[in-house]
């Protein structure tokens, strides 16, 4: 795996995780709250809270994802590319050989 390809994955790892405890605090501290106030305020918070945070969590993993997936044809075209040109040179030196 190149250098490139394992910064992502380690900064794909490190966001889930900030994101999943960001998450876990702002539910707690939400259901905390609203208990000192009223109960059926505190579960109505509490979702409230947990959709937008939960959904932007796996919007920048699915933007890591694609940027990985991206990062990975590039490589895999430039692999290709490589062997073309390798193919290239033997054939030319082949024919520069017959001359």
């Amino acid at each position: 795996r190149s250098k490139k390809l394992k910064y992502i994955h380690a900064w794909r790892k490190v966001s889930s995780i900030i994101f999943v405890a960001t998450f876990a605090a702002v539910l707690i501290c939400s259901v905390v709250a609203a208990a000192m106030a009223s109960p059926p305020v505190a579960a109505a918070l509490a979702a409230a809270t947990a959709i937008p945070i939960g959904s932007m969590g796996k919007w920048i993993d699915s933007l890591w994802k694609n940027y990985e997936n991206a990062l990975k044809s590039q490589k895999e075209l430039i692999n290709t590319m490589q062997v073309g040109t390798y193919v290239a040179i033997k054939d030319l030196d082949s024919i520069r050989v017959l001359i």
